[in-house]
């Protein structure tokens, strides 16, 4: 669990601090300054992450379901731009941004849809209610 934790935020850190911050706040950062952005995006994912904990603690589940998830709403948006750049040689790097952005702000969207109405998607499904009579 640590290993994952640690791999997470390390890979949010890299993410920010290359992508975003040295490609477009200060290209010409030095290694030092990098490596202090580095640790400061480490430590702002981390806070982040404990911002999350109560909203976690509301769900009801096993953490590993509501990471997986949240991922199966995230996921088909990357998948769809992957198998597109494969497949399609037409597809370009502002395609690529568009559909990972689209792709991930309705994903999000039908995530909170799921969670709002968890309970009414559930019994929905399963034919029950939580805790409840069977419906018909």
């Amino acid at each position: 669990m640590m290993s994952s934790l640690s791999s997470n935020f390390n890979s949010a850190s890299t993410i920010f601090t290359v992508d975003v911050y040295h490609r477009f706040m200060r290209p010409a950062a030095s290694e030092r300054e990098l490596l202090w952005c580095g640790r400061i995006a480490t430590a702002a994912t981390c806070v982040i992450a404990l911002l999350w904990l109560p909203v976690l603690s509301q769900q009801r589940g096993e953490f590993y379901l509501i990471v997986q998830n949240a991922s199966s709403h995230i996921a088909p948006a990357l998948a769809t731009v992957v198998l597109l750049g494969i497949m399609w040689p037409r597809v370009n790097s502002r395609a690529a941004f568009a559909g990972l952005l689209s792709g991930s702000v309705l994903g999000l969207a039908a995530y909170g849809v799921n969670l709002a109405f968890e309970h009414e998607c559930r019994a929905a499904v399963v034919g029950t209610t939580i805790g409840g009579p069977q419906l018909a």
